[in-house]
């Protein structure tokens, strides 16, 4: 691989040492996904993630677990933006998905035995998943959300390793 990349410590970026296909000598190597907008890099026929492929320039190791971007920037493979973590670690830096209805990572609205909850779930410091469950019928709809997301929010300042871009 490195005979055919060369990557930038400043950048990020991969840029190949050879002629491959329809790209020359000093093209960006790889190509931004759409659907989730990691760079990916094919070398022999086999597609790698660059920020895995960055991980291994630097340190001549695969990572042991999953790389998280730092900055939430899914492209931007400098090495200083790049950590080998557990998905658990991973995912206490995740933004909130598009999807939410919440407004907060990690509260979701359900239909749980024929009720209606707002619920709050977190993973503990060592790996194990909880749920707190907030009646919608009891509490009313707005109340019930407000307490899930307090819960959690006080849940995660007692938990080590959330970022501040956490479900931002």
């Amino acid at each position: 691989m490195r005979d055919k990349l060369y990557y930038d410590l400043d950048t990020g970026q991969f840029y190949w040492k050879v002629k491959t296909g329809n790209k020359r000598v000093g093209d960006i190597a790889g190509s931004v996904t759409t659907y989730d907008q990691y760079r990916r890099i094919k070398i022999n026929g086999k597609m790698y993630l660059a920020h895995r492929l960055a991980w291994f320039f630097v340190y001549g190791d695969w990572p042991k677990n999953e790389i998280d971007h730092i900055n939430g920037t899914r492209d931007d493979n400098r090495i200083e933006n790049l950590r080998d973590v557990s998905h658990s670690l991973n995912q206490r830096n995740a933004k909130r998905r598009k999807d939410n209805t919440s407004g907060m990572v990690g509260i979701k609205r359900t239909l749980h035995k024929g009720a209606k909850y707002w619920v709050s779930i977190w993973t503990d410091n060592n790996g194990v998943n909880h749920n707190k469950w907030f009646n919608i019928e009891k509490l009313g709809e707005d109340t019930a959300r407000q307490s899930a997301i307090q819960f959690r929010q006080n849940i995660i300042k007692e938990l080590k390793d959330f970022t501040e871009r956490h479900g931002s």
